[in-house]
């Protein structure tokens, strides 16, 4: 008897005991949570993160796009150019040299002048016409070349617009700036048959590789009227031009 009264006060003051030190246990558990969210509130801002990220990873570069990376307000930019040509001309065919200035009122906006200087040849089509027409020419038949008139030189004035901008990075050593623009421009073209007007328009991308040296890669659509056996005519060209310069 004296054995199961003893069991009983020890179930009556253990209890409490135990539930007062589960209580405790379980605030100190909540209290380990909170700080853990603290510490974890103490990491800092994006930007210490990305730091500490990159102190794990040294390998790793990162890098982001900001202001462009030269400077072209109120510069010069100078250049000689080599472009393809395309028409709808299927006895000519035509690539031209040239020279450029262009005048960088802001990174926008520039303003330009092009001269271009044609040199032009027979298509395949073109030299097989003309060959048949020597040989008839010389035994004595009848004969009839093709009409044809081709583009001499051209003088233009172009504007500029480079809304879309990046930067390039060639084998991690150096980074570049790109632009995508637009550009489109009229002028005067002296042809085989004489002088006409000739309006361009088209996309390109510039590369300023570095404060002085540039590169440029241009897509146009021209068109000006020539002249074939007295009528004259529509000619849509396609122009592809590649250029090098210097800014000033």
């Amino acid at each position: 008897m004296k054995a199961i009264v003893t069991i009983i006060l020890s179930l009556l003051f253990v209890s409490p005991v135990y539930a007062k030190t589960k209580k405790v246990r379980s605030q100190n558990t909540y209290a380990k949570s909170i700080n853990v969210d603290q510490q974890m509130d103490q990491l800092g801002s994006n930007e210490e993160i990305i730091k500490k990220a990159r102190a794990l990873q040294p390998n790793n570069t990162m890098s982001i796009v900001q202001k462009r990376q030269v400077d072209r307000t109120n510069r010069f930019e100078i250049g000689a150019s080599y472009g393809f040509i395309g028409n709808d001309d299927s006895y000519i065919e035509s690539r031209n040299v040239g020279a450029m200035l262009e005048f960088h009122v802001t990174p926008r906006w520039s303003l330009g002048l092009r001269y271009n200087d044609y040199q032009n040849g027979l298509t395949s089509e073109g030299q097989k016409l003309y060959d048949i027409a020597k040989q008839n020419q010389q035994a004595g038949l009848g004969y009839q070349a093709p009409a044809i008139d081709y583009p001499l030189r051209s003088y233009m004035a172009m504007l500029s617009w480079y809304p879309i901008y990046g930067k390039v990075s060639w084998f991690e050593s150096a980074v570049s700036q790109f632009d995508f623009y637009l550009t489109a421009g009229a002028g005067q073209m002296a042809l085989y048959s004489g002088n006409t007007t000739t309006y361009t328009g088209g996309i390109g991308m510039g590369v300023w590789v570095n404060s002085f040296l540039t590169t440029r890669l241009e897509a146009r659509y021209q068109n000006y009227q020539d002249r074939v056996a007295s009528t004259d005519r529509n000619v849509d060209s396609f122009v592809l031009q590649f250029g090098i310069g210097f800014m000033l």
